[in-house]
């Protein structure tokens, strides 16, 4: 069969096609340096700046950085952002050099380790060298100068005049990078609307349900309940960014941080409207602000992270990995630690050096907690962070996010407000510092603890050196009958019951401590119930709970099985004012109702254990899941025989005398 393999080349469209429009392209900053031979394998090439070039191109680098910037144009962002940062950025002493609008970003360069820290590092030193290269500047470069267009320099000149810091008058200085640098947009702006397009893009029911049925009042009473009582507690915002003067919202507030607030805020407040219907309005108010938050409406970074950390005060399913607080105390620390807000930086901005550290340390204990409690790893170690422990100004700072300086100079109340009694401070309760001074080191007592009980041992973590950092942390701890002083010993106890209960069957002293811890948490629940702050509990409240119900059941178990009847009815009035606890904190926090019914039936079931082993005609009883082998096989010694089952057959079967 003959195959044919010479097809005619199929037809083409061959029409005159008209020229490619060309693309007006800004010239790179930089022109690429053409290929000189290297002399040696330790030699760095420089080509010094052509005058005129370097004029044009700081006329370039001067003008705005994104002009004619569409709206929706993200990918010119994408593409340009850090190109922007490296030639304008990194060497900038204007924090708000990109600023567009009301957008400010900072970068965090991260550890020596990352691709951004070398590429600092990279622009300083071409900076250094383009200084160094002047004819007046640096001897060597000044006679190379005159020798040969491109200029051969060693690694080592290389590290004398321009890998050094250097200050002012050109003497180098011994200092580290600095940790954050203005950087320019990295999504488009969208303009907030009020109205029927409050927020674009969500349907009216997701994006109105929440701020239309309650009403003015019942929302007021929202705000002012989270700020009265959770704020200072949980100090991760600051008044001034969604309040006015006058403690009533402002219609400027970002949308995202007002649903958080009156989510957290929804948890302690006593409005009756609130209070007949508080998981449904909570509920409301979840599904509208994660729905403004992961269809990312709000771009600063900041708000993300406070959204997260307010998003802890509520646990929206039973899912605890990828849902409650576990996942949005996870999403907090991820931002932060990209904006470098686990790091110290004085040179920041005072609003964002004051909120960085405020939020990252609700982020840090808040993880600490949460991790005790799941057993999972901590995202964060203390080693991680060089952040300083918020002073109590700062805890109770609440300066214009508009301010700028970084000297310390916080904006105040106009002297018309002071007269009239307004200002940023008056909204809300002073924050305590003592309280989240002790709460910072109890958290990094957890983590260890958290670190002890890994997978991989612990050389340099112990029981014993935990325990004496326990017993010098109670030593130094504030006493008092104050809602925080209560919390404090509540979390106290909590982690110290974390820390022995893996050792009390090996001691004695474990098992003595883990009671007395048991009965403390049970006496500060007491209290909180008596001062009407339950609401003000977050999340670690019901972790608090289920532990102290855990080793009260051990110990019910021990005297029911060695007859103490009086210490197991002792043990069973504790476990029934746990379980109390636990039905109370149900409209607050869905676990806890969990937590309720299955501790309230192993009350019910071990009352019913020692109801019958005090009753004769009962005998003596153990409970189900121990039970005495001892009597099941007391005859075992004996096995009956074919002769000894007749013997009892032919008995049973004589008639009575």
């Amino acid at each position: 069969m003959c195959v044919q393999t010479d097809w005619p080349a199929p037809a083409r469209h061959r029409e005159k096609l008209a020229p490619r429009p060309e693309v007006a392209r800004p010239r790179p900053p930089l022109e690429p340096r053409r290929s000189f031979p290297r002399q040696a394998d330790d030699m760095l090439y420089f080509e010094p700046p052509n005058p005129s070039v370097e004029q044009e191109q700081d006329q370039v680098e001067d003008t705005p950085s994104t002009p004619g910037l569409q709206a929706d144009d993200s990918n010119f962002l994408a593409r340009t952002a850090l190109s922007q940062f490296y030639h304008n950025g990194i060497e900038s002493s204007d924090w708000h050099i990109f600023q567009v609008a009301d957008d400010f970003r900072l970068a965090y360069i991260g550890a020596p380790v990352s691709n951004l820290s070398h590429l600092v590092q990279l622009r300083c030193s071409h900076l250094r060298l383009r200084q160094a290269s002047r004819p007046t500047q640096h001897t060597l470069v000044q006679e190379a100068l005159g020798r040969a267009p491109y200029v051969a320099f060693s690694f080592k000149d290389l590290y004398q005049f321009a890998a050094s810091p250097t200050d002012s008058q050109g003497q180098n200085i011994d200092s580290p990078l600095p940790l954050h640098f203005p950087y320019p947009q990295i999504r488009p702006l969208e303009a907030r609307h009020t109205g029927d397009q409050a927020h674009p893009g969500i349907p009216r029911d997701l994006s109105t349900d929440a701020l239309t049925f309650l009403g003015e009042e019942v929302r007021e009473s929202l705000v002012k309940a989270y700020f009265d009582s959770i704020h200072p507690s949980f100090p991760a915002i600051a008044p001034s960014m969604i309040l006015q003067n006058d403690g009533k919202l402002s219609s400027t507030a970002p949308p995202l941080l007002v649903h958080a607030v009156l989510l957290a805020g929804a948890n302690v407040c006593s409005h009756p409207q609130v209070v007949r219907a508080r998981p449904s309005i909570k509920a409301a108010l979840f599904r509208t602000a994660g729905m403004l938050f992961h269809r990312r409406s709000e771009k600063d970074r900041l708000h993300l992270t406070q959204a997260a950390l307010l998003f802890t005060w509520h646990i929206n399913d039973g899912d605890t990995v990828a849902g409650g607080p576990w996942y949005w105390i996870g999403v907090a620390l991820r931002i932060s630690c990209g904006q470098g807000a686990h790091r110290l930086n004085p040179l920041l901005p005072d609003f964002e050096r004051i909120m960085y550290k405020r939020s990252w340390w609700c982020a840090f204990v808040s993880e600490a907690f949460s991790a005790l409690e799941t057993g999972r790893p901590c995202a964060v170690r203390p080693p991680d962070t060089d952040q300083s422990v918020p002073t109590e100004e700062e805890l109770n700072w609440d300066g214009k996010q508009t301010s700028v300086t970084t000297a310390g100079g916080q904006e105040s109340a106009t002297a018309e407000e002071q007269s009239l009694g307004l200002g940023p401070r008056t909204v809300c309760s002073q924050v305590p510092y003592l309280y989240h001074k002790h709460l910072i080191s109890l958290a990094k007592i957890a983590m260890d603890i958290s670190a002890l009980n890994a997978p991989a041992e612990s050389t340099s973590i112990t029981m014993a050196s935990l325990d004496a950092r326990l017993a010098k942390w109670s030593l130094g701890a504030t006493s008092g009958g104050d809602f925080f002083s209560i919390s404090l010993r509540l979390y106290f106890h909590m982690v110290v019951l974390n820390l022995h209960r893996n050792y009390r069957r090996e001691s004695s002293d474990s098992q003595s401590t883990c009671s007395a811890a048991a009965e403390s948490i049970i006496t500060a629940m007491d209290r909180i119930i008596d001062l009407d702050s339950l609401g003000r509990c977050h999340f670690p409240v019901v972790s608090a709970i289920t532990a102290a119900a855990i080793q009260l059941v051990h110990e019910i178990r021990s005297a029911i099985a060695t007859g103490a009847y009086v210490v197991g009815l002792n043990r069973l009035g504790l476990l029934q004012r746990a379980t109390k606890f636990a039905k109370c904190l149900a409209p607050l926090w869905p676990t806890a109702e969990a937590v309720h019914n299955v501790f309230e039936g192993l009350r019910r079931e071990y009352e019913d254990q020692v109801a019958k082993s005090l009753d004769p005609t009962h005998g003596t009883s153990v409970p189900y899941d121990e039970p005495d082998w001892a009597s099941l096989f007391a005859a075992a010694d004996h096995i009956p025989t074919s002769e000894d089952w007749l013997e009892w057959t032919l008995e049973d079967r004589a008639p009575s005398q």
